[in-house]
């Protein structure tokens, strides 16, 4: 009983000081508002296709929306369906789109670059999708989670 007790509490504590921490990341990084100019711009990351690009390369006349993503967490999986809506209607209002994986944790496994070409031809992805490989432009942009747009 004692131990099961211990168990539950170490539990407890444990999560609540992951809680405050992200908190804690939330606060120290600027998220982007809409609107706003894209930081490092320039910043050249690799496509599935095989092309470098950078965000001025990938945005359209109105614009460019910025998703921040990845082929293995689950809040993507279970929003990604999403993706193809929202790429025609970027295509229809003239906004370009692009996701770029920045999970640089499992950057060797899951969400290498060639698990991403496989992730987005099985997906039917019709936008750019690059790799962020040290999440530069992600911690840039203020990003903390997958997926952030």
């Amino acid at each position: 009983m004692k131990k099961a007790t211990f168990i539950s509490i170490f539990f407890l504590i444990t999560a609540l000081f992951y809680a405050f921490q992200w908190n804690k990341a939330e606060e120290t990084n600027n998220l982007l508002s809409i609107g706003s100019k894209a930081p490092m711009a320039h910043y050249e990351m690799l496509d599935v296709s095989g092309e470098k690009l950078s965000l001025d390369a990938a945005k359209n006349d109105i614009g460019l929306l910025v998703i921040f993503s990845c082929n293995t967490c689950p809040f993507v999986i279970a929003w990604e369906d999403r993706y193809k809506t929202i790429s025609n209607l970027c295509k229809e209002t003239n906004i370009g789109m692009i996701a770029i994986n920045s999970n640089e944790a499992k950057r060797s496994g899951d969400d290498s670059f060639e698990a991403m070409k496989t992730h987005a031809k099985e997906e039917s992805y019709d936008f750019y999708y690059t790799v962020d490989e040290k999440s530069e432009l992600a911690k840039a942009f203020g990003a903390t989670k997958t997926p952030q747009v």
